[in-house]
């Protein structure tokens, strides 16, 4: 009995250890695929850990990223490059109008931003593509739209001039066919007197014939002028018909004009791109000058601003052209990108 019961148990444990020994290697295989998500999830929580700490660098805005380079501890220098000559623009000219967009910025903070070398890697490019081709033909729908408006206006001092006219003619028209009534109804009585008086005696008889000579040259006259004034009517009323068709060409154009070109326009006319600054399109020098105040100033950083009348708003039309300055936003941006005090 103690024989069997020993085998017995010998054999029970054989099995439990190859129980255990399979359990084991099921344990490691378990654990060895494990571990790489362990590893990845903990590798994520870590980077998580890190993109968290350092946000506040990683993340920065664009201006941020301008303050560090900060252009403005030394003076950017720039160089023209290419200036298409459809813009009937001298090099010359060019330089003359970036010099007054370097002193747009310069003059309020007193400082030397901007300096032209010829051999600057940062260059200014006049490119000449459809959006300049349609500032042309914006400019000559302005000069049609000026000549309509000047037509239109000769119009209506012709006609004012002619209707002054009708009207003291025709006074003195109605005047003058009064007084010949008049005559002519004093004759009719006269003659009408002398027959029934048998006949009129020699001086009256000739005193008639010349009334009567005089009221037909007189009534030939009227008709005259009845014709002149009729003409006067006439050519008012060809004025009229020409003022009509004039003010319904201008509204035409005019509307064309507005749908196509009288909307305020972003800046995209000119760009600015990390290593030059291209202008695309300007309707004069003044316009040329804004454009250039305006990527100049995303060259020193700034980005677009709230407004409307900020060189660095997006849009253009409220800036003064004429005189273009830095408004009290476009200098608080300036004074932050170049960490002025």
């Amino acid at each position: 009995m103690d024989g069997v019961g020993y085998k017995k148990t010998a054999y029970e444990l054989v099995i439990a250890f190859v129980f255990l020994v399979i359990l084991s290697v099921l344990i490691i295989v378990y654990h060895n695929k494990k571990a790489p998500e362990d590893t990845a999830q903990n590798s994520l929580q870590n980077s998580s850990q890190n993109i968290s700490a350092n946000s506040g660098s990683n993340v920065a805005p664009i201006q941020k990223l301008a303050k560090e380079e900060n252009y403005c501890t030394e003076p950017v220098k720039y160089s023209v490059g290419g200036v298409d000559p459809r813009f009937n623009l001298s090099e010359e000219a060019l330089r003359k109008i970036l010099l007054e967009t370097e002193n747009i910025w310069e003059n309020p903070v007193e400082k030397n931003l901007f300096d032209y070398d010829p051999d600057a890697a940062l260059k200014v490019n006049l490119i000449f593509d459809e959006r300049q081709q349609g500032i042309i033909e914006a400019k000559e729908s302005e000069e049609r739209l000026a000549d309509l408006k000047s037509f239109h206006q000769q119009i209506i001092d012709k006609h004012e001039n002619i209707e002054a006219t009708y009207r003291n003619r025709l006074n003195v028209f109605n005047d003058r066919v009064a007084d010949y009534e008049r005559r002519v109804a004093d004759y009719n009585s006269s003659v009408e007197y002398w027959k029934d008086k048998g006949g009129a005696t020699q001086k009256a008889y000739d005193e008639l014939k010349s009334q009567k000579k005089y009221l037909a040259k007189t009534f030939d006259n009227l008709n005259k002028e009845r014709k002149a004034i009729n003409d006067l009517v006439n050519q008012a009323n060809s004025l009229v018909e020409s003022e009509n068709s004039t003010v319904s060409n201008f509204n035409e154009l005019l509307d064309t004009y507005k749908s196509k070109f009288g909307n305020s326009t972003e800046f995209d006319k000119g760009v600015f791109n990390g290593s030059s600054i291209a202008v695309f399109e300007f309707k004069d020098k003044n316009d040329l000058r804004l454009a250039l105040t305006h990527e100049f100033g995303h060259v020193l950083g700034i980005s677009h601003l709230q407004t409307p009348k900020s060189i660095m708003y997006y849009l253009m039309g409220e800036q003064d052209l004429n005189a273009p300055r830095l408004s009290i936003e476009d200098l608080n941006a300036l004074r932050a990108a170049c960490q002025l005090h």
